[in-house]
């Protein structure tokens, strides 16, 4: 039967090879936690129960998010506790050997995110600036705020460890309502992302940024020459019989190709 408690801090002891002492973990939704244990001994963290459906945007984050919880190291986890899951926490033996009673001290502590998740991050990322941030749990959600000029082209670009993505998303600066931009944005998970575009007038701009424990390198610069214009202006043309090469510049990119058809 698991102990319950709110103590930030509580100590104990392992007494047998194979004993473990199970706590329920009382946290508040939404708020991110490191649970930490001292001694010669391993922390596991489990959950039971289901959260709430998701927002569209965090739909968008489906295949990343999950509501088990990694132990970062064998005596540390840091997570999001979520609404209507139980949280436990189990500390045991690291080794298979046991001689004396193995004191510990599990604490809890509240780990506030680097980069909050949503229209409210505390980051801006201007033209041919860097930021640098940590995706400190599985699902982290970072969202960066692009200063960006309307009528100018940008490329976003986010390297990561692997299971990083990126998506562009924008607000009406007036109304605050989710705006469809030509392209969804979305990347597919890897170790690099990158979205271009143009900025349009009246639109609030940002790279929501998701991925799981790793560090990344978030920057804005500007978008490569597109090497063939989606109109009559195209410079690929290819003749009968022959073939030609070209490149689809960034998500959402469509290349205009001239045929050289004969009378």
């Amino acid at each position: 039967m698991p102990t319950e408690s709110d103590n930030t801090e509580i100590s104990g002891e392992i007494n047998a090879l194979g004993d473990s002492d199970v706590f329920r973990l009382l946290l508040d939704p939404g708020t991110q936690y490191r649970i930490t244990v001292t001694g010669e001994v391993g922390l596991n963290i489990f959950s039971e129960g289901m959260p709430p459906p998701r927002s569209d945007v965090e739909q968008l984050f489906q295949e990343l998010l999950t509501i088990s919880v990694p132990v970062n190291d064998p005596t540390s986890s840091t997570f999001v506790a979520q609404p209507g899951v139980d949280y436990f926490a189990e500390v045991e033996t690291r080794f298979n050997s046991f001689v004396n009673p193995l004191p510990y001290t599990l604490t809890v502590v509240e780990a506030p995110d680097d980069v909050l998740g949503g229209v409210q991050t505390n980051v801006v990322v201007g033209f041919g600036e860097t930021f640098e941030g940590t995706y400190e749990t599985i699902g982290d959600q970072d969202w960066v705020q692009l200063d960006v000029t309307a009528g100018d082209s940008y490329l976003a670009s986010v390297a990561a460890g692997f299971g990083s993505a990126m998506f562009l998303i924008g607000y009406d600066s007036e109304t605050g309502e989710q705006v469809d931009l030509p392209f969804a944005g979305a990347t597919t998970p890897g170790t690099s992302s990158q979205v271009g575009f143009t900025a349009q007038d009246g639109v609030d701009y940002f790279a929501a940024l998701v991925g799981s424990g790793v560090d990344y390198t978030f920057s804005l610069t500007s978008l490569p020459f597109d090497d063939a214009p989606a109109d009559a202006s195209t410079t690929l043309s290819v003749d009968p019989g022959s073939s030609t090469t070209g490149i689809t510049d960034t998500i959402g990119d469509y290349d205009w190709v001239r045929l050289n058809t004969t009378d």
